[in-house]
């Protein structure tokens, strides 16, 4: 039976790590993984999912998800799931019903503080997590006080609502800290 598992958090809260503990651990059970991330997605390098701490696995970078063959996979993993369109839901629901596992991570908020959306605005991370069978909450550490960060502060300014980038760019901050509850 197919499943959906989803992990959600700031950035630097450890969701690239997770989906390469996960892959590793499903390898290791003989099942047959393939892994899938954004082409936007090219801050380290082409088909590999990479931490922040260099750490990588190799992957298929898609377009769209109309891209990804997955025929042959027991277990489908995508990372940056919030660079692909709100299509992305039926994707994983249909590999459910197929008998696959699918475990996807991405950004639980925009730098707005309001749950991230897909790249056609259409749906948000509370969309897929209503379709999840597992939902896991990562947490970073702020960046300003320490305290337990759940949101992601956007450093640079940008006409676009989704832009790829790292810490030169964004930054984990608690509640308190982000920029629309400030004071």
């Amino acid at each position: 039976m197919g499943k959906i598992e989803v992990f959600l958090g700031p950035m630097f809260a450890g969701k690239t790590t997770s989906l390469i503990k996960r892959a590793k651990e499903l390898e290791s059970q003989g099942k047959k993984v393939k892994v899938f991330k954004p082409a936007v997605d090219n801050r380290y390098g082409e088909n590999v999912i990479c931490t922040h701490d260099k750490v990588s696995l190799k992957s298929f970078n898609v377009k769209s998800l109309e891209e990804a063959k997955v025929d042959d996979a027991d277990v489908i993993i995508i990372d940056e799931f919030h660079f692909f369109p709100s299509s992305l839901i039926d994707y994983c629901e249909a590999w459910k019903k197929l008998g696959k596992h699918v475990v996807v991570a991405g950004l639980n908020s925009d730098h707005l503080g309001e749950p991230i959306k897909f790249s056609d605005l259409k749906k948000s991370s509370e969309d897929l997590k209503s379709v999840a069978d597992k939902v896991y909450l990562l947490k970073s550490k702020c960046a300003i006080c320490g305290k337990e960060a759940t949101m992601t502060e956007r450093l640079v300014k940008s006409d676009s609502y989704q832009a790829v980038g790292g810490a030169e760019s964004y930054r984990p901050v608690c509640k308190e800290h982000h920029p629309r509850w400030r004071r």
